[in-house]
C-alpha cells in the first residue's frame, strides 16, 4: 500500500521512510552529524532513531498516511472539488436561511 511523505506517495512504508532518512543530515552540538535509522511498527507508522555524537538518542514515532496512487499528491486533504463545492453551497444555504429567519423576525415586530 503507497505510504504519503512530503506531497510524494511512495510504493512502500519503507520507500516513504528511506525519502526522509536520505535529507541532508541534522547537525548535532558537537558539530556531528546525526544518524538515523528507521523500524516500522504497522502499515502506517515507525520508529526514527536519531544517534548524536554524544551517545544520546531519541526515538520519533512517525505516521505515513496510506494513499491511493503512487506519485505525487496535490490534494493531501482528500476532498474532490465537486465535494468541496458542495459544502461551500451548503453554508451558503444555511446563511441565506438564517438571514430569511432574520428579515422576517423584523417584520413580525
Amino acid at each position: 500500500m503507497p505510504n504519503l511523505f512530503d506531497g510524494y506517495c511512495y510504493d512502500s512504508l519503507s520507500d516513504a521512510a528511506n525519502a526522509e532518512i536520505s535529507r541532508p543530515a541534522a547537525a548535532d552540538l558537537n558539530g556531528g552529524s546525526v544518524p538515523v535509522s528507521f523500524a516500522a511498527l504497522s502499515d502506517s507508522s515507525g520508529t526514527l532513531t536519531f544517534n548524536a555524537s554524544d551517545n544520546t538518542s531519541f526515538s520519533l514515532l512517525r505516521v505515513y498516511p496510506s494513499c491511493s496512487q503512487v506519485g505525487y499528491q496535490h490534494n493531501l486533504t482528500g476532498l474532490s472539488l465537486v465535494d468541496v463545492e458542495y459544502s461551500s453551497w451548503l453554508v451558503v444555504g444555511v446563511w441565506a436561511v438564517v438571514w430569511g429567519f432574520k428579515v422576517l423576525w423584523k417584520k413580525a415586530l
